[in-house]
């Protein structure tokens, strides 16, 4: 259940970073729309971002599991130890089947949330966008 409700709450993270990354740079987006950029050209960019978000995060979210992972081999070693009984299983080995769902699924999330902030950037006036907030 604590597993669970830590990965909805990286979810939410991940989606609001990225949305209001986009939000915030909203006159920046409409200085580079006012210069040549096409809207096709900066969902490109901000599709690219989120992947690189998404890898960053996954090779983060992989270091992290990979501590966690050796932690609790060491630990189940103590206890062993502890009781006297031989520890006979393995060092850590790294799940593959869950780590690469994990992967591709913070990529797809990171792509998913800068999608559907596409909806604002049509919306997006070039003179409205420049005005100070």
């Amino acid at each position: 259940m604590q597993s669970f409700l830590l990965v909805v709450t990286a979810v939410i993270n991940i989606f609001f970073s990225i949305i209001t990354s986009i939000v915030v740079r909203k006159r920046q987006f409409a200085m580079m729309r006012s210069v040549g950029l096409s809207l096709k050209d900066l969902k490109k960019i901000l599709l690219k971002e989120g992947f690189i978000y998404g890898i960053v995060s996954s090779i983060f979210g992989f270091v992290m599991i990979f501590i966690y992972g050796i932690e609790l081999c060491n630990l189940q070693r103590m206890m062993a130890l502890a009781k006297n009984i031989e520890y006979t299983g393995s060092w850590f080995i790294v799940p593959k089947i869950p780590t690469l769902t994990f992967i591709i699924l913070t990529i797809l999330l990171c792509c998913l949330s800068v999608t559907l902030t596409f909806k604002r950037l049509d919306k997006l006036n070039i003179i409205d966008g420049m005005k100070d907030e």
